[in-house]
């Protein structure tokens, strides 16, 4: 049987860019063998193929290490157990790198005008959203973690964003806008007709347990930001958690739900220490502050003790974590450029994905 893997996405935000197509500057390699051979309709692919980027050994304790770097603009991020996943939203391209550093080997590419969003793993497979300018649609695709032809799981989704897998399903966003209804997806990972299991407003976040789906949702009932789950093969809603500022990381365990908050409406346009980091149980109830004034917390991840977090600010980003009971927050590291949008964790490190300058990151110990 197939391991869960639950994924956690921080969708990227840019300035002047289109939705469909992402931001960043293109970076190709000049290598032949990252040129794509066919996969099915609609998909290249560049199984095999090294990138440019690689980084070193990594050697515990001395500072965050570079794993890749020259990325088009990275937004979402996954680690097992030999190597880091990543997505790039600059260009539809999904590579790996292994997680003591190396070659990178790009997975997938995209020749089209399009844009990577949301990744996650199961144990044999990749899967990831992206979105297609001139299609007005996106795409859910998986492809092997060794390479291979890459199958679409489902295609002409409007606005793909956040996805999770578990031992049957892929689940999928579509339609994030502020201005129209969201959906919430799933489809057998196997193939087969994908399943609409409820409109909601605004979200581009989806997380999975074994039995239920969560999204956050806009400006509930209470005028508040609310954390929903609903049975994964559909049923009842309910109202986990509600919190006044806007969700923008989602992650689970087994009896909680944690996740990043912050207010993005100041008047001045600038950054300040208004964000939150929050659980909740899965039952429901009363949120908890694990950690406030925070700036701009977006992406997070968790293990057995520990929340971490990005922060940002117009001039640098940092990673944060503090425990699971609340406490003291310990900066882990800073300095980082300002657009950490995707991070995760394994047995004794801490990823992170800065979209800008396009580097995979590493720091051991976490």
């Amino acid at each position: 049987m197939r391991r869960a893997r639950y994924f956690v996405l921080v969708l990227a935000s840019c300035a002047g860019a289109s939705p469909l197509v992402g931001c960043g500057n293109a970076q190709h390699s000049s290598d032949p063998e990252v040129a794509g051979t066919a996969g099915v309709a609609g998909l290249t692919n560049a199984a095999g193929a090294v990138a440019t980027g690689g980084g070193g050994p990594n050697t515990a304790g001395t500072g965050p290490q570079v794993l890749a770097s020259a990325q088009n603009y990275p937004v979402a991020i996954a680690v097992d157990g030999t190597d880091v996943y990543w997505v790039n939203q600059g260009v539809a391209e999904v590579s790996k790198v292994p997680i003591g550093g190396g070659k990178v080997t790009t997975l997938y590419s995209e020749a089209a005008i399009s844009a990577g969003v949301g990744i996650a793993l199961d144990a044999t497979s990749v899967y990831w959203t992206m979105n297609f300018q001139e299609r007005g649609s996106g795409s859910l695709a998986k492809i092997g973690k060794g390479g291979g032809s890459p199958v679409l799981l489902a295609t002409d989704e409007p606005r793909l964003a956040g996805v999770a897998v578990d031992d049957a399903n892929a689940y999928w966003t579509s339609g994030f806008s502020p201005d129209t209804q969201a959906k919430l997806n799933s489809v057998p990972i196997d193939g087969g007709t994908p399943t609409a299991l409820l409109t909601t407003s605004f979200t581009n976040l989806i997380a999975v347990d074994a039995t239920d789906v969560y999204w956050p949702t806009r400006h509930a009932g209470n005028g508040e930001n609310c954390i929903m789950k609903m049975p994964k093969h559909g049923g009842p809603q309910m109202q986990v958690g509600c919190y006044r500022d806007e969700p923008f990381g989602l992650a689970l365990d087994a009896t909680d739900v944690y996740w990043t908050s912050n207010n993005s409406g100041s008047s001045d346009g600038g950054f300040h220490p208004v964000g939150t980091i929050l659980k909740v149980s899965k039952n429901g109830g009363t949120p908890i502050i694990l950690a406030s004034d925070q700036f701009q917390p977006r992406a997070i991840a968790i293990d057995d003790e520990s929340v971490f977090w990005s922060n940002h600010n117009d001039v640098d980003g940092s990673l944060l974590k503090v425990s699971k009971n609340g406490g003291t927050p310990v900066v882990l590291a800073s300095g980082q450029a300002p657009y950490i949008f995707a991070i995760a964790v394994d047995e004794t490190s801490i990823y992170w994905a800065n979209a800008q300058p396009g580097v995979i990151m590493k720091l051991t110990p976490k």
